[in-house]
C-alpha cells in the first residue's frame, strides 16, 4: 500500500489501491484494519473486504509452437 498523508481535511476522500492474491481457500471473509487519530484519540475500524476470485491458473508444459497455437486461438 502507498503511504498517505499524515492529515485529511475535513470532506476529503483519498484512494488506496490493494492487490490480494489468494494463495489458500479461505471461508472467512477477507478484513483489513484502519487505525487514525481523531481528535488525539485513537480510532481503529475494521472493514471486510469485497473479495472475489477471479482468476485460476493450472501449470502445464509444452513447446513454443503449443503455446503460440494456444495464443493465437485466444484471439478468436
Amino acid at each position: 500500500m502507498k503511504p498517505v498523508e499524515p492529515v485529511l481535511e475535513a470532506g476529503a476522500q483519498r484512494q488506496q489501491t490493494i492487490n490480494a492474491e489468494c494463495i489458500d481457500d479461505y471461508t472467512d471473509t477477507p478484513s483489513i484494519g484502519l487505525s487514525f487519530l481523531y481528535n488525539n484519540i485513537s480510532q481503529k475500524i475494521t472493514f471486510k473486504l469485497p473479495l472475489t476470485l477471479n482468476k485460476f491458473f493450472e501449470p502445464t508444459d509444452m513447446n513454443a509452437e503449443s503455446f503460440f497455437a494456444r495464443w493465437k486461438n485466444l484471439g478468436k
